[in-house]
């Protein structure tokens, strides 16, 4: 199915994906104040237009999120500066968090992980 919002994407979610589709988009939100989003790659994307780059493909400030039956896969320059603190979290040699539905969620830790992958 090719998406053409965000919030048709998290409408094809399982009950377990909405909920955290719905918690890491308000997060992702929260994080800074002008982020905007849009399906990109028929994925959910986040990110602060930068000045002078016309191709989503070169921006820098920005959060993109693939969402399986059991996990989200979440693509943020943030992640690799949190490190030390995402030791309880699973994050691939590719520096992807995965956040599996049945884990708490840290928010402030998302947050701020967000905030770094959102500001140059």
């Amino acid at each position: 199915m090719k998406y053409t919002s965000i919030d048709q994407y998290i409408g094809s979610l399982n009950e377990e994906g909405k909920v955290v589709a719905n918690t890491l988009r308000s997060l992702v939100h929260q994080s800074v104040s002008d982020v905007k989003e849009m399906i990109f790659v028929n994925h959910p994307f986040f990110y602060v237009p930068q000045e002078g780059i016309n191709s989503f493909h070169k921006l820098t400030t920005s959060i993109m999120m693939f969402f399986f039956k059991d996990h989200v896969n979440i693509f943020a320059k943030g992640i690799e500066s949190h490190l030390k603190v995402l030791t309880s979290y699973k994050v691939t040699e590719k520096m992807t968090l995965q956040l599996y539905y049945d884990k708490k969620i840290d928010e402030a830790l998302l947050e701020s992980i967000f905030q770094a992958s959102l500001t140059k």
